[in-house]
């Protein structure tokens, strides 16, 4: 994994102030704009590659559904630890005592 390596650039998100408003914007924000479905595909490949890192999840906080709705190829997206972060604190265990599978649907509630 290459991450953080000086030779390649790192996506990052910009502040621009238009009208007043302060806007972040990444490239891939300019690029789903104007619907560059193909350069969406290899930014997102070289972030998968470059910049693998729980870090840069912010890029994709606000954009991942449109992301899936113009039918942008997320699969390596979501198998990279762009999305997953392994927690490491003593107190939590790393095995739970049970070990019964449950599948249910999420309601909006944890209660």
């Amino acid at each position: 994994m290459a991450l953080f390596n000086t030779s390649v650039p790192i996506f990052y998100k910009m502040r621009h102030v238009i009208n007043g408003e302060t806007h972040l914007v990444s490239a891939l924000d300019v690029a789903l704009e104007n619907n560059q479905i193909r350069a969406l595909n290899l930014i997102i490949k070289y972030i998968v590659k470059y910049q693998n890192s729980f870090a840069f999840h912010f890029l994709f906080d606000d954009i991942f559904l449109d992301l899936m709705d113009k039918g942008i190829v997320v699969a390596p997206l979501l198998e990279s630890d762009i999305f997953r972060h392994t927690f490491e604190a003593e107190d939590y265990p790393l095995i739970h005592t049970n070990n019964e599978k449950q599948l249910m649907p999420y309601n909006g509630s944890i209660f």
